[in-house]
């Protein structure tokens, strides 16, 4: 997996990304912003019951007040979210479309490939050894330089493993 490293860093700075843009458009804009909007409906709906009870002589609310600050809100939102200004709305775009099409060729080879499928094997392959030996009744408990040597000689097996399966893939 050596030559696949770049590609796995890559694939790790696209999610740090997207996941870091999420967060911020979730709880650093769109959370505050409707809190601040229920915030102002509650306000207009307290001024209306006050009217009504005649407790207030200021102007009555409308649903235009409410559509007003709906309207505030929606602006307020587009614009903290990067999404008023059309050149940086395109660039958003870009690398978010770049990242969804990198993540489906990295699937589509992963497929092709069948290396998550030999990570798998290999893993299963690894914990049965190692219960294997823990947990073997014919044999009394292996001590611990035993189990280490034995780990060793799979982790040599399985980087051989590894190198033959890099070989493969760089030919493909």
């Amino acid at each position: 997996h050596v030559s696949m490293g770049s590609t796995y860093t890559l694939r790790q700075r696209m999610l740090h990304f997207t996941q870091n843009f999420i967060y911020y458009i979730m709880l650093e804009v769109v959370e505050p912003n409707w809190l601040s909007f229920e915030s102002k409906v509650e306000d207009q709906r307290k001024r209306a019951t006050d009217f009504e009870n005649e407790a207030t002589t200021g102007p009555k609310a409308t649903i235009d007040d409410i559509i007003q600050m709906h309207d505030d809100f929606l602006t307020a939102t587009m614009e903290e979210c990067l999404l008023s200004n059309r050149a940086l709305l395109q660039s958003l775009t870009k690398i978010m479309t770049t990242c969804l099409l990198f993540s489906e060729e990295m699937s589509r080879f992963m497929d092709a490939t069948r290396i998550n499928e030999e990570n798998k094997k290999w893993a299963i392959e690894k914990r049965s050894r190692v219960q294997r030996n823990l947990y073997n009744p014919d044999k009394p408990a292996l001590n611990r330089k035993l189990l280490k040597k034995r780990m060793n000689e799979d982790r040599e097996k399985t980087m051989g493993r590894l190198a033959k399966q890099s070989t493969r893939v760089e030919r493909e």
